[in-house]
């Protein structure tokens, strides 16, 4: 009976210490050079808002999760990505911080094609619809502040989209989703508690 005791205390002790040293947030996210088609131009060539939560499990370890719809300002190309990214803090993370980690995540491209063709009998039928996934891997760094209270954070990205390829013909030419998955950005309204 003593050690189950002793087994209980020890285990809520433990529970009690990694619940003290969490804090969670939630931020909106705004991504610049973000391309969503391969050779888009541009500094903003599409523009990309999300929702993002934020988790520290420990002093110097976090994550992220974040829910991003964009569109191309160029081609009709929408895009609905969930990023997952890890973060390992070079200071404690209960002020601001600089951090490294990786990121892997979920991209639908979709929208409709921007070609045209007469038919036969005269008619002029529109674009077809089209639905691409990929699958982006890589790096992610930035500067964020503790999760308590209010909190902003910069950050940029790179890796390479698994899955990229041709979205559909325009006139003979193909379009392509962009292989580099590039972004920089930064985290306002962020509100955290601990």
């Amino acid at each position: 009976m003593k050690t189950l005791r002793f087994i209980v205390v020890v285990l809520a002790c433990a529970t009690i210490h990694q619940t003290h040293a969490q804090a969670t947030g939630l931020n909106l996210p705004f991504h610049y050079a973000h391309p969503l088609v391969d050779g888009a131009t541009g500094i903003i060539p599409s523009t990309v808002i999300g929702l993002g939560i934020q988790h520290d499990f420990d002093r110097r370890i976090g994550m992220g999760v974040d829910v991003n719809y964009g569109s191309s300002q160029e081609e009709q190309v929408r895009s609905l990505e969930v990023i997952y990214s890890a973060k390992f803090f070079a200071t404690d993370n209960d002020r601001t911080a600089v951090y490294i980690g990786s990121l892997i995540g979920f991209q639908r491209l979709s929208g409709t094609s921007s070609s045209y063709s007469t038919g036969q009998n005269g008619t002029v039928t529109g674009g077809e619809e089209y639905s691409h996934i990929q699958i982006p891997i890589g790096l992610r760094a930035g500067l964020r502040g503790g999760l308590q209270g209010y909190f902003g954070e910069l950050f940029a990205q790179v890796g390479y989209a698994l899955g990229n390829g041709e979205l559909y013909t325009s006139n003979g030419i193909a379009v392509n989703s962009a292989p580099i998955y590039l972004s920089v950005g930064f985290s306002f309204l962020g509100f955290g508690w601990e």
